[in-house]
């Protein structure tokens, strides 16, 4: 079960989560956690984006209104993070011991310290 957010406002409870479909609708609008520094405006959009799992009629200007009465806004915006990551972990995720898929590549893959070194290099 994906991790969720229950959050009470004017008497109405609501979940707030991620699923795979609304973290691929977040990304095709241009929102997500990694951007959020460089475009703080956008946090108000990822804020709305975790209601679309369970409640796909909540507009924007009531997510926003949501949002603005919150406290504690810094530990809300880490926890809809956290929801973020638990799905992209779950699509990373190796399958379990009866997965009968397989890959090889026709290529060599290069080694943990290639990558590194590699890594290293761009930042010069």
């Amino acid at each position: 079960m994906s991790k969720q957010i229950n959050l009470t406002y004017d008497g109405v409870q609501y979940t707030l989560m991620f699923t795979k479909k609304t973290l691929e609708d977040s990304c095709n609008m241009g929102i997500n956690p990694d951007f959020l520094s460089q475009n703080p405006m956008k946090i108000v959009r990822l804020f709305h984006m975790a209601f679309m799992a369970k409640h796909p009629k909540m507009t924007f200007n009531k997510a926003q209104e949501i949002y603005y009465a919150q406290n504690k806004k810094v530990e809300l915006m880490q926890a809809i993070i956290m929801l973020w990551n638990d799905v992209t972990d779950g699509i990373l995720e190796d399958a379990d011991e009866s997965g009968n898929a397989e890959w090889v590549p026709n290529f060599e893959m290069p080694t943990e310290a290639e990558e590194t070194k590699k890594s290293t290099h761009k930042g010069k």
